[in-house]
């Protein structure tokens, strides 16, 4: 899941999210970005997904 990275003091988006995942052990991947560039970025790294029959 994309989510605000934290920048400066005070930023909590990135913090909060990876807290509650933690907290209620979720299977999620928190991703944090500043620009959709970065966002764009990650997606065109992953491996492609297999077919499944």
């Amino acid at each position: 899941m994309f989510v605000p990275a934290d920048r400066a003091p005070g930023d909590t988006n990135e913090a909060h999210a990876l807290a509650e995942v933690k907290k209620d052990h979720l299977n999620i991947t928190i991703v944090p970005v500043s620009t959709l560039a970065q966002a764009v970025s990650f997606l065109e790294k992953l491996p492609p997904k297999k077919a499944t029959s």
